[in-house]
């Protein structure tokens, strides 16, 4: 609540690994309970932490930070909406 939006996302970007596993771990401990469009916005949260943490590695260094900041404050954008 404290970072500005350009710092959430560099945040987020730098936590996509570990984000990834968490959304895993939440998503087989509770998807029983959970609407299937709940499970939906995660698993696509998942998804998106998932192809990203690698992308400073497959792309040119300027391409890749606008791509992972992008894709970051999707990811935040859509934990957002499913809260």
């Amino acid at each position: 609540p404290d970072m500005g939006w350009d710092d959430a996302c560099d945040d987020v970007a730098s936590r996509f690994t570990t984000i990834e596993e968490q959304l895993e771990n939440y998503l087989t401990k509770h998807a029983p309970v959970l609407t299937e469009a709940l499970r939906e916005k995660l698993h696509h949260c998942k998804t998106t932490a998932s192809h990203n943490k690698f992308t400073e590695y497959e792309m040119p260094q300027d391409q890749a930070a606008a791509t992972i900041k992008a894709a970051a404050g999707e990811l935040l954008e859509e934990l957002k909406n499913a809260e």
